[in-house]
């Protein structure tokens, strides 16, 4: 499946999730299907880039903190870039900002 709003890259030991294009929200099973297969091959590290994200929809927050979760007891590490200062802020408010 190709989603028009992720590209993913993947390599040997680390995985990259780029939005693009992205209006805040995106095909839920589509983005749960990413992150189970990230989990099924544990690559050491996942990165969530949201360089072209403005605002994200709290079902797509939810998605990643499901995901992060699920990582607690792998020996992975992830790590969202490019956050923009608003999307920041919001980060902050629901104690996101640690991720």
């Amino acid at each position: 499946m190709i989603d028009p709003f992720l590209k993913v890259t993947k390599s040997t030991d680390n995985v990259t999730i780029k939005f693009l294009d992205f209006t805040g929200q995106v095909d839920q099973a589509y983005l749960k299907e990413i992150f189970t297969e990230i989990l099924s091959n544990k690559p050491k590290e996942v990165i969530i880039d949201l360089d072209q994200v403005d605002i994200l929809g709290s079902l797509v927050i939810s998605k990643i903190l499901s995901f992060k979760n699920k990582t607690n007891n792998l020996e992975m590490t992830i790590k969202i870039v490019n956050v923009k200062p608003k999307l920041l802020e919001i980060f902050k408010q629901l104690n996101l900002d640690i991720l």
